[in-house]
């Protein structure tokens, strides 16, 4: 991956990856139950597909089958306009760090 796109994109990512792990082991530790959380994270659309309902689909799509099996859903941004985006769809902001957008 740092060869296709970039070791800095790649350091990114990774910083992403152990954030919402830390965020994922917080949430089970203040109740919820291993196996019980789908963690849905890094959901792009490109720029020129934007509003056109993709994004909508495929999240309502993921939700959908994980509430079908049962399971809670978890969610995170690291883009601030993001939120109003995953509250349309029915998420809600259970914790925010603000150091956490860039």
């Amino acid at each position: 991956m740092p060869l296709r796109f970039g070791l800095q994109s790649y350091r990114r990512l990774q910083q992403v990856r152990q954030y919402h792990q830390a965020v994922e082991r917080r949430f089970r530790e203040n109740g919820a139950s291993v196996g019980t959380l789908c963690s849905l994270q890094r959901m792009a659309v490109l720029p020129a597909a934007q509003g056109m309902g993709i994004g909508s689909r495929c999240l309502s799509q993921a939700v959908a089958e994980c509430r079908k099996s049962g399971y809670g859903v978890q969610l995170g941004t690291m883009e601030a306009r993001n939120v109003t985006f995953y509250k349309r769809l029915g998420f809600e902001v259970i914790e925010q760090d603000p150091d956490y957008f860039r």
